[in-house]
């Protein structure tokens, strides 16, 4: 049986179609870290520069980074993740690591991540030799407005639950549907608060409105002014 736990390999070492799968899925820009890079540019630094007075600064740039480690080694990687999460608030982290010794890392990774899917062991690009589910966690950068994250609000959750449905019972390639989801959801750091509400929540939004109404009372208040 030992055998078959490759506790020490990540995703990509027991199965390299996975990286390429990951990189249509999550899109062209997702930098994929080593295990020295979780320490460096899984916190958003981007070399170093000297100012004009001689004095060290490191450069930061966002990014999307894809941390793959092995299941014995989750829990170091979820550590520098919620680390850098607290510092760098504009970048978008996803970890994939095969369901083995979850006792160590499995759940950390749910009170860390945004979302957590599961990849069944019947597609090509993790297929049933696998034997175990490939485990995904995304945490999305923090939105400007309330309630500040994706963790907990209705429709991204409404959304996981429809999509972990999919990939259980649906037989297609859930590349496409990650995709999509990962895409529309990336760009909510850029809306307005009112937009941003619509996305996260259901029913009637609450707050000041972005609607062409308000100009419109604006204008007839101008009138009755003038008239007067």
């Amino acid at each position: 049986m030992i055998s078959y736990c490759h506790w020490g390999l990540s995703a990509g070492q027991r199965f390299p179609s996975i990286m390429n799968w990951c990189q249509s899925a999550f899109g062209p820009k997702l930098e994929v870290l080593t295990p020295c890079q979780w320490y460096t540019r899984g916190h958003d630094h981007d070399g170093v520069f000297y100012d004009e007075k001689g004095i060290y600064w490191l450069n930061i740039k966002h990014g999307t980074y894809l941390w793959e480690s092995p299941p014995a080694a989750a829990d170091a990687a979820l550590e520098e993740i919620r680390k850098a999460r607290l510092t760098r608030r504009s970048s978008t982290h996803i970890v994939i690591v095969p369901r083995l010794c979850t006792t160590l890392w499995l759940k950390q990774l749910y009170k860390a991540s945004d979302i957590v899917l599961y990849l069944p062991p019947r597609f090509s690009p993790w297929p049933t030799t696998m034997l175990e589910p490939l485990v995904i966690g995304i945490l999305f950068p923090y939105s400007r407005f309330y309630s500040w994250q994706f963790k907990g609000t209705p429709r991204p959750c409404a959304a996981r639950i429809k999509m972990q449905k999919l990939l259980q019972e649906a037989d297609l390639d859930p590349g496409s549907l990650l995709f999509e989801f990962f895409s529309s959801t990336t760009k909510i750091s850029s809306l307005s608060e009112h937009l941003v509400r619509k996305l996260l929540f259901f029913g009637k939004t609450t707050g000041v409105s972005y609607t062409s109404a308000g100009g419109a009372r604006v204008k007839r208040k101008r009138q009755k002014c003038q008239s007067r």
